[in-house]
């Protein structure tokens, strides 16, 4: 029973302690250097994907959780190796019109496939793959058929598309039975259609070329095509339509396409931690963070009303030297938030102080799995050894010792940069066994410390190697303490201290949850009470007389009474703020006063 009753109290307790679970979105995104059906894309003289005839082999290919349709009508669907349609694959980069515009199919108006993505700045490489799409008005099944292969619903985030040269050129200036956009009005539209678990459809599209004002324009570049509209789907298929169209045949206008990056995104349940969770979209003091444009908290600078700032039982210092420590608002030290998700250099390297290398805060972890969400706001951390006190500290609000679990960490872009080519203050690390390094100290009850270190960036062997993404930074070695503070070293080191600019970013600090010792085993296991605990009073409802117990989270009994069956309040006014356990029959309760 005693090992039962510590089971029970010790999963309620990690219940409720436990940050809350989010339901973080994982992007999921098509990359056409890794196939599954078939291993390998090979490429004929074209540039175009050596199987787009073969109509029994590869009637859908697929990479990732991707299916392509792929004639999927069967075997003589290419009609010996004449025609083809669905998805094939192509390194084909010219953009150049021809006199027989059919061998433009395989080209693109984008002049290759993307091979980088830094928010709206798109690297376009010659040699990079991409996707030609071809509409069949003719086929018995959906020509342009995209499905998951893990049997899942996804969200379809878009995908970015652009003209082939066949189509261009075609609409431009007319070809064959395809007549030229020069009617007011006319155009060539892609529509995604989403399919729903249970069959209903969502429908959007894109304009490919038009006719408007007397003016004739059409998609030459890599475009957003946005299909979040399409919801929650199991397939997506695509149609398309025209305005140059024969009654009897349809289409005239060629229905070609090139699409790049398709993106889906599904929920990520956030992993359940035994313990509590460092949440910064739930701050105490202040009440919530307001950001400036530049993406930090707005109080950065601010040395009067926050020398500390709280989160859930979390302190963190901030310019806790007091007034005039930010010199006007020239300098700050400590603990502070960003939203700002930038990894890139500057010109004059302090200006990336705000950003992240890894490009945003952490929404949720699964596994081995972080997500990461670049709107989501993380902690920039700032080393001051001139300081009387700690400069970058931890403490707990409500008086109790915890163990850290750990927490991740990753460079701030403004020692990255400088630790590979030095600045107006650093030398950069370019000799070999050069470091930069953060140490966690564990301050204990007796005020003893325990140690822990984690290394930055290193010059080993020849290269630098630095952290660019959230890594775990395991704390358990601290034990219980009261108190945790980090402070930072580096091999370069001059007169006034290290020079490496002393910041870090850091997200999800974890301590697990207090051990609550010397509670007396729940000899009542046969009284079946129900416990809630709102606005400062404790509600228990029992099916017959029992004694109630309450106690600190460390194990001393701060209360007891007995009550009769039926529903009893007991207020807690008297009690000090902190975390408490509640016994009552069969029930154990754990509150926050």
């Amino acid at each position: 029973m005693k090992h039962l009753y510590k089971t029970v109290l010790s999963v309620i307790v990690a219940l409720l302690l436990c940050s809350p679970l989010y339901a973080a979105k994982k992007s999921i995104v098509l990359d056409l250097t890794q196939p599954s059906n078939p291993e390998t894309f090979t490429y004929d003289d074209n540039g175009v994907w050596s199987e787009t005839y073969n109509d029994v082999d590869y009637t859908y290919w697929e990479s990732q959780i991707f299916m392509f349709s792929h004639l999927i009508d069967g075997e003589g669907s290419s009609w010996g190796g004449l025609a083809w349609d669905g998805f094939t694959v192509s390194k084909n980069a010219s953009d150049a019109s021809a006199e027989d515009l059919t061998s433009t199919q395989w080209g693109c108006m984008a002049k290759g496939g993307i091979s980088a993505i830094d928010r709206n700045n798109i690297t376009v490489d010659a040699n990079t793959p991409y996707i030609v799409g071809y509409y069949s008005l003719m086929s018995a099944q959906h020509s342009l058929s995209i499905l998951f292969n893990d049997g899942n619903s996804y969200t379809p985030e878009g995908f970015y598309i652009t003209n082939t040269p066949y189509v261009y050129y075609s609409t431009k200036d007319g070809y064959f039975v395809a007549r030229a956009f020069t009617e007011e009005g006319d155009y060539l539209k892609l529509i995604a259609h989403g399919v729903k678990a249970n069959g209903n459809e969502t429908t959007t599209e894109i304009t490919l070329a038009e006719y408007n004002d007397g003016t004739f324009s059409a998609i030459d570049e890599w475009t957003w095509f946005d299909l979040s509209s399409l919801g929650e789907v199991t397939e997506v298929y695509f149609t398309m339509e025209s305005t140059d169209t024969d009654p009897t045949w349809g289409m005239n206008t060629p229905g070609y396409f090139c699409m790049d990056k398709f993106t889906v995104s599904t929920e990520v349940e956030d992993e359940d931690v035994d313990g509590i969770v460092l949440d910064l979209t739930q701050p105490s003091t202040p009440s919530e963070f307001t950001f400036n444009t530049t993406g930090e908290w707005a109080e950065t600078y601010n040395d009067v009303d926050y020398t500390h700032w709280e989160a859930q039982v979390f302190k963190f210092s901030h310019l806790i030297g007091g007034e005039g420590t930010s010199y006007g608002g020239m300098a700050w030290n400590g603990f502070t938030i960003s939203t700002n998700a930038s990894d890139a250099s500057a010109d004059y390297l302090l200006d990336t102080q705000w950003g992240c290398m890894a490009k945003g805060g952490i929404s949720a972890v699964s596994g081995d799995e972080i997500v990461v969400d670049a709107e989501r706001p993380y902690i920039v951390a700032n080393y001051s050894s001139w300081e009387t006190e700690n400069s970058l500290s931890i403490t707990f609000n409500d008086g109790n010792l915890y163990t850290p679990a750990g927490m991740y960490v990753t460079n701030s872009p403004y020692p990255y940069y400088s630790n590979i080519t030095g600045d107006d203050f650093s030398n950069g690390l370019t000799n070999e066994g050069d470091w930069f390094k953060l140490i966690a100290h564990g301050v204990k009850e007796d005020n003893s410390e325990t140690t822990a270190e984690f290394t930055l960036a290193e010059f080993k062997n020849g290269s630098l190697s630095q952290i660019t993404e959230w890594t775990w930074f395991d704390l358990t070695s601290l034990g219980s303490v009261k108190e945790v503070y980090f402070t930072m070293e580096s091999t370069d080191v001059g007169q006034w201290g290290m020079n490496t600019p002393a910041y870090f970013c850091m997200d999800r600090f974890t301590v697990k949850d207090p051990v609550a010792n010397g509670i007396e085993e729940n000899k009542s296991e046969n009284t079946k009470a129900t416990i809630y605990y709102a606005s400062n009073n404790i509600s228990i409802t029992s099916d017959k007389e029992c004694m109630v117990k309450v106690y600190s989270i460390n194990g001393v009994e701060v209360l007891s009474q007995p009550i009769s069956s039926g529903t009893t309040y007991i207020a807690t006014n008297t009690l000090p703020n902190g975390i408490y356990i509640v016994k009552a029959g069969n029930e154990v309760l754990k509150f926050t006063k």
